[in-house]
């Protein structure tokens, strides 16, 4: 490739998997994308400038969990930023966030996913006397057989649940949502497409959609 790399977005973030991202030369960029091996994990450099000025440096890193054995790759369980470049060690103070995604009900981050749906998110909240990150739990999410999102709760414990009709297999005519104050909001769906056909808000507001084919006369 010569003097040209991949590198990340100016902002910080990674390119989406599986695209090609962009090239620039390293002389036009202040940031750097950085591949680790181990894990898939990846490190985000964003030096923010062209001229040598550490004090604005981030770096954002991420890592991802997977199972070959199932065919999940690389879901993201942890992204960290830091005010100081990738090429140092962040102490307490530049960490700026440290979030970690968990998998399927599993109570550790790095445990591989088995279907690779997000039941929890944590954040960072500090740091106990040995120096160790405490976390706490941001949200949590329950599914039904199909993948669908039936419960989620926020780091209040306040609820929001979905219902689905028909609950188990099958095309799917209606979604009902609950939010934490108890309003509803109820949205009907055209079984053969998946399109909304209705919904009526928490203040039983209706409104519909005509699916039905329009025709021009010329």
């Amino acid at each position: 490739m010569g003097d040209d790399e991949r590198v990340s977005d100016p902002t910080g973030r990674k390119p989406p998997d599986g695209e090609p991202g962009h090239w620039r030369h390293p002389a036009e960029r202040g940031d750097q994308h950085v591949r680790r091996k181990r894990r898939a994990d990846r490190a985000s450099n964003d030096l923010h400038d062209i001229i040598n000025n550490p004090n604005d440096d981030t770096c954002t890193r991420y890592e991802y969990a997977s199972n070959a054995t199932l065919g999940i790759a690389e879901k993201p369980t942890r992204q960290t930023v830091a005010s100081v470049s990738c090429d140092k060690t962040p102490t307490q103070s530049q960490i700026v966030s440290d979030t970690k995604t968990f998998y399927d009900n599993a109570t550790s981050s790095d445990t591989p996913p088995t279907k690779g749906d997000v039941t929890r998110t944590d954040r960072l909240s500090g740091f106990d006397s040995s120096g160790n990150p405490t976390y706490q739990t941001v949200n949590t999410a329950k599914y039904d057989a199909l993948g669908r999102s039936v419960e989620v709760d926020d780091a209040f414990n306040n609820k929001t649940t979905t219902t689905f009709t028909p609950a188990g297999a099958g095309p799917l005519t209606k979604a009902v949502t609950t939010d934490p104050n108890g309003g509803v909001t109820t949205t009907e769906l055209e079984p053969a497409w998946g399109k909304e056909t209705g919904m009526t808000d928490q203040g039983g507001l209706r409104t519909e959609s005509d699916l039905r084919p329009t025709w021009s006369h010329h």
